[in-house]
């Protein structure tokens, strides 16, 4: 298993002892909601469920992302991006080093999920203990503005490694099809 594999496991398990550690300080109510403007619109009694809620989600979320990661060597088609034809065009040996992109851009994509989870649950609980700043709340919205290029950066790579192993196998005399045009695409032809 390779370390990115692991990462988004670490901020998982980091998100459950956080709280963990700071439910017993909580007090009997909670935010369930908060607007930008860090103003609470809704809470809820402290209770377990209300409290590891987004931890719960958050095991779920990571659960389903390594259960997809584990599939994409035996079912690259799995993974959704612009090359995906030309990539399962290839013969099974070429298909390995865009798999690993894959693998790779799911990890990351898991260590950015995990990460904005655990910042959402800092900042229910700064909010519990009175806390209330704009800006906190604020960074979730930067941070999800960021989270979207990082992602098309990651896609893009796959489809470059794409690249890559087609011209690995012509070279090698495996693949002796030209390139699919975007017109010989088109359905009907």
């Amino acid at each position: 298993m390779s370390n990115t594999r692991i990462l988004p496991w670490v901020v998982l398990i980091g998100l459950v002892a956080f709280s963990a550690a700071t439910y017993a300080g909580l007090p009997a109510e909670i935010a369930t909601k908060i607007s930008f403007q860090g103003v609470i619109t809704h809470t809820a009694e402290k209770t377990l469920f209300n409290w590891f809620l987004l931890v719960g989600i958050a095991a779920l979320t990571q659960a389903f992302l390594t259960w997809l990661t584990v599939l994409l060597p035996k079912q690259p088609e799995l993974f959704n991006f612009s090359a995906k034809e030309r990539l399962l065009a290839l013969p099974r040996e070429y298909q390995g080093p865009v798999v690993e992109r894959m693998q790779f851009a799911m990890d990351i994509v898991g260590v950015l999920m995990m990460l904005l989870l655990f910042y959402v649950q800092f900042m229910l609980w700064r909010t519990a203990l009175g806390n209330h700043h704009t800006l906190g709340f604020a960074a979730i919205v930067v941070f999800t503005a960021v989270f979207t290029p990082a992602i098309l950066l990651l896609v893009g790579r796959v489809s470059a490694e794409v690249d890559v192993q087609e011209k690995r196998c012509r070279a090698a005399g495996h693949w002796p099809v030209s390139p699919v045009s975007p017109v010989s695409r088109a359905p009907g032809r």
